[in-house]
């Protein structure tokens, strides 16, 4: 029988989301159940689960600078295998609400 304790496999790499706004987490957060929150100095990270594989977002605010850098601290700090920013449609044409 093997230990759990050995296992060296490594930890899956989880998906990265980006959202701008609140408004565009809201169902994504509402269905995703249990979640870790991180409280940094300007930005919050979430991780959990979404059928059992790993995913990470963030809420960015709006703007090319807040998604640059948001992006980045989630490369940084979690290594996602992809990254997926959510909920951008607003900046499509100015003159929507």
């Amino acid at each position: 029988m093997t230990s759990m304790k050995n296992d060296t496999r490594p930890k899956p790499q989880p998906l990265g989301i980006i959202f701008a706004l609140p408004i565009e987490a809201h169902t994504f957060e509402r269905r995703l159940g249990n979640a870790t929150k991180y409280q940094g100095q300007k930005s919050v990270i979430y991780e959990g689960h979404v059928f059992d594989h790993p995913v990470v977002w963030t809420i960015s605010g709006v703007g090319q600078e807040a998604a640059r850098n948001a992006a980045q601290l989630i490369i940084d700090g979690h290594q996602p295998h992809t990254l997926i920013s959510a909920g951008f449609a607003g900046a499509l044409a100015p003159h929507l609400e």
